[in-house]
């Protein structure tokens, strides 16, 4: 499997698309996009990234697995603002990229521990994953303070 294939420059600029699709779905509180987001000291939201790759006939039953462990830890877990869980075929296999936003640095370590830039794994993960990365990525999220929220028109 080869070294985790983004660069920061193509995730950051995936992650404010990311957040623009989020202030579409977030309902308006007090305006503008920032101010939603503005929960960190400096004004950004901390973005964690982590990456895994399941045999393709495996993804479906590891997405279930997933929603058990991580995904309900992040729910569970003080200063989480929600996750997104990316998936895509690849000829290696179905490759999961996770995103999750984070309100601060200490909000990551309650969930992940003190050493927050380490990948978390539960015991069965090695039965669907093809292999562990050992870290995770972090950006903060950063928007134009002239974005705002665009009203959201609900199908039927």
């Amino acid at each position: 499997m080869e070294p985790y294939p983004y660069t920061a420059e193509s995730a950051a600029r995936a992650l404010v698309g990311l957040a623009r699709l989020a202030a579409a779905l977030i309902p308006r509180r007090r305006g503008s996009v920032r101010s939603r987001l503005d929960a960190r000291r400096d004004g950004a939201m901390i973005a964690r990234m982590w990456r895994g790759v399941t045999p393709a006939s495996k993804a479906e039953a590891y997405l279930d697995y997933l929603s058990l462990t991580g995904l309900a830890d992040y729910r569970d877990t003080p200063g989480n603002a929600g996750v997104w869980v990316l998936r895509r075929d690849t000829t290696e296999g179905t490759e999961f990229l996770l995103v999750s936003l984070w309100d601060s640095y200490e909000s990551i370590q309650r969930f992940a521990g003190p050493e927050y830039e380490r990948a978390v794994y539960y015991p069965e993960d090695d039965a669907y994953l093809l292999e562990r990365e050992p870290e995770v990525r972090h950006f903060e999220v950063v928007l134009p303070e002239e974005i705002e929220a665009p009203e959201v028109r609900r199908a039927g």
